[in-house]
């Protein structure tokens, strides 16, 4: 595959996740008071935003966990081979695949650290 294909097929999906994932945003529930600083942003307005954020990692972490059962599942069946590069990759691309969870899970749990934080602010 060339790369100019490539690169169209990979503008496409990001256009297609914003497009998803886009919401359209109210003015109206904003009220400023220019004397005091107020932004007029309303705690249940803030939370809404935390809320859908949450569920968006959420979404996000749950494709990656399918992913990462899926990249142990085909490095396991490379592991069982009896060709010995093919062995060697399986291992490294076991490596690789513990890092990608660590992330993965480790963004999801801070995540849910911050919106603690959030809750109780």
């Amino acid at each position: 595959m060339n790369m100019k294909k490539a690169a169209k097929i990979i503008i496409a999906g990001l256009l297609l996740v914003a497009l998803l994932f886009s919401t359209i945003a109210y003015a109206s529930n904003i009220d400023p008071d220019i004397e005091t600083g107020d932004p007029g942003v309303k705690e249940k307005d803030a939370q809404g935003v935390i809320n859908f954020l949450v569920r968006v990692l959420r979404f996000l972490s749950a494709i990656g966990g399918i992913i990462i059962v899926g990249a142990f599942m085909l490095n396991g069946y490379k592991l069982a081979s009896p060709n010995p590069n093919s062995r060697a990759e399986a291992m490294q691309g076991f490596m690789y695949t513990v890092i990608g969870g660590i992330i993965v899970f480790g963004a999801y749990y801070l995540a849910g650290v911050l919106k603690g934080i959030a809750d109780s602010l």
